[in-house]
């Protein structure tokens, strides 16, 4: 969206906003009032507006099931498989291509190795200017490799963006 202050003096301020896709008549048009948080699991979305805005988002997102952790099936080498954030949704995790169901053990192991990934891109994100180096940013991008649709491959992605942005205004 975009403000414009009045250009003299008993104007009315003026608001505009723009869509990035077209809407259709009556659609709801809803407003995210996460900032980093936005692409996280369901479960840490609603955490952060819990502690920073007291309450409960029930939007299409939050209501639908959540497919911000998906990971490259080992089966068909093709298809997703989506962590849920409860045991019972572990269970129950089948691949969108070959509908293979996986095993509870290997979502355990994926789960395991989403858990060191985070771990170390938090590491990275704590410390940007020490550890941003290509070595370090080179190791996180393989880490990604089983991660098809996932919201740390986007922040891996971020980070490595940020690194060049500002190697190129430090000129180095």
């Amino acid at each position: 969206w975009h403000f414009s202050p009045p250009t003299h003096p008993g104007a009315a301020p003026r608001f505009e906003l723009r869509a990035a896709r077209d809407i259709s008549v009556g659609e709801e048009l809803t407003h995210s009032y996460l900032h980093r948080e936005r692409w996280r699991p369901r479960e840490e979305r609603q955490a952060a507006l819990r502690s920073s805005k007291w309450m409960r988002c029930c939007c299409k997102r939050c209501a639908e099931a959540d497919c911000c952790r998906g990971f490259l099936c080992l089966s068909c080498s093709g298809g997703t498989v989506f962590l849920q954030g409860t045991e019972v949704s572990l269970r129950a995790a089948t691949c969108l291509n070959c509908k293979a169901q996986v095993p509870l053990a290997t979502l355990e192991a994926l789960e395991a190795e989403e858990k060191e990934l985070r771990r170390r891109v938090d590491d990275v994100d704590g410390d940007f200017g020490r550890l941003a180096t290509d070595e370090t940013m080179g190791q996180l991008l393989l880490r990604t490799r089983k991660l098809t649709q996932h919201w740390l491959k986007a922040r891996v992605f971020g980070l490595l963006y940020e690194m060049y942005k500002a190697r190129l205004e430090w000129g180095s």
